[in-house]
């Protein structure tokens, strides 16, 4: 009976009070705020890792995973399925260095391949339609302070997207100085903050691209060094000939670890750097995409009058009056009478 005798808005204000501001679940009496559901204020009381950019892996999730992906290699690959063949050999007959080898080839392989989600996921912000579209809309400060609005009810994952956050700090600028100038300027340095981000998250798999022929450079020349050894003995086992061949042995097997390692070094980072090629390209259309967006939908829609800026009818008045003075100065320079000016005294308070 007391709801039948609120007015419409008052029960619109208590309906919307009863549910989630970000979510819009409908808030139960055991949690805590009044305006956030139990899971989005955890959400939002989770701190952001300062230089963020939401394109950065997970680096322990990304070494449990190469190591057990090197793992099940060795377990399933040479030893079951290519047992005592040329593959069982190559990555099982010659020391530690194959072992390392494949062990970093997981891990850069990992980082390239959890980036792709993030990337989708920075590809979900163009949905959300955060500015106007159409050809004849335009970005005002009543706008702006409407999509600062809408922005600020997003969640914590969606807020911290690349084109969320360079929207939110545009618009923040455009709300707190009333004037678009310089809002290039802005939103050119936040797509060289994010480019620079881009190219260091992949610091980590051009370390490794790096590493794995040094590593394998490392085997050859543990191969020569077993191979020199063999061929000492080999001198010293010139006579015998049954030791001559022994020696032999250890002479092809040390030159064979040389090659064979490095072979596998330089097919592996061979690899890797046509996925990081391919993912840098993925990465470098997102981005292009995003200034676009920005430049298009953004700086060229915003119709906000500079401070500084004169109307059209000011400039007019201007216009006329520096015109009668001109005339009156060359007037009063000829010795022809002019016009009267006349200053009105201050008004008294």
């Amino acid at each position: 009976m007391a709801d039948e005798l609120r007015p419409p808005c008052m029960l619109r204000e208590v309906m919307k009070a009863a549910n989630c501001s970000i979510c819009g679940k409908m808030l139960s009496p055991d949690d805590g705020n009044e305006n956030l559901c139990r899971r989005c204020e955890r959400e939002e009381s989770i701190p952001v890792a300062l230089g963020s950019n939401g394109s950065n892996p997970n680096l322990p999730l990304t070494f449990l995973l190469a190591c057990a992906t090197a793992v099940a290699f060795y377990a399933v690959v040479p030893l079951l399925l290519f047992h005592d063949t040329f593959i069982f050999h190559l990555f099982c007959g010659h020391g530690w260095v194959p072992y390392i080898c494949v062990l970093l080839f997981c891990f850069a392989l990992w980082t390239m391949l959890l980036k792709i989600p993030l990337i989708e996921r920075q590809r979900s912000a163009f949905e959300l339609k955060l500015l106007p579209e159409t050809s004849d809309g335009f970005i005002k400060l009543d706008d702006a302070q409407r999509i600062l609005g809408r922005i600020s009810r997003l969640t914590r994952k969606q807020r911290s997207l690349l084109l969320v956050t360079r929207i939110r700090q545009a618009l923040l600028r455009l709300d707190q100085l009333g004037t678009a100038e310089k809002l290039d300027d802005l939103l050119r340095y936040r797509a060289e903050s994010d480019a620079n981000a881009m190219e260091s998250s992949y610091a980590a798999p051009k370390f490794i691209i790096w590493a794995i022929p040094v590593l394998g450079f490392v085997g050859t020349v543990l191969g020569i060094s077993n191979g020199v050894q063999a061929f000492s003995s080999l001198i010293q086992n010139a006579s015998d000939l049954d030791g001559l061949r022994e020696s032999l042995k250890g002479v092809t097997y040390g030159l064979g670890q040389a090659f064979e390692t490095t072979m596998i070094a330089l097919c592996m980072s061979l690899c890797l750097m046509l996925v990081l090629s391919w993912l840098q390209r993925r990465e470098d259309r997102m981005l292009a995409a995003i200034d676009d967006y920005c430049i298009e939908h953004l700086l060229q829609k915003v119709k906000v009058q500079s401070a500084d800026h004169l109307s059209s009818e000011d400039l007019l008045a201007f216009t006329r009056a520096l015109r009668e003075f001109t005339q009156h100065w060359r007037e009063m320079r000829d010795g022809k009478p002019g016009l009267s000016v006349t200053i009105a005294p201050p008004i008294s308070e």
